[in-house]
């Protein structure tokens, strides 16, 4: 079984990670105040940090969902799963 530090590598997990995404490549890089821990629960080991996302960032990410959301052809897509 691969450690814990191999998967985060492969996961391209950094020690300091942006905190908004909208999509895939899509990571919004900012300059924090609030660094948060992210914490393994089993080991209590810190796996790494997340800048708190600013409330640009968060508009941003709502902003693209929405776009994404009226260009999707819903019905259509429902369709294609049936």
């Amino acid at each position: 079984m691969p450690s814990v530090s191999a998967i985060l590598d492969r996961l391209e997990v950094k020690k300091i990670n942006p905190g908004a995404c909208w999509g895939a490549g899509g990571w919004i890089e900012e300059e924090g105040e609030k660094i948060v821990p992210s914490i393994n629960p089993a080991t209590g080991e810190e796996l790494a940090s997340i800048v708190q996302a600013s409330q640009d960032a968060y508009e941003t990410v709502a902003s693209k969902a929405q776009e994404a959301f009226l260009k999707r052809n819903w019905p259509g897509f429902y369709l294609s799963f049936i």
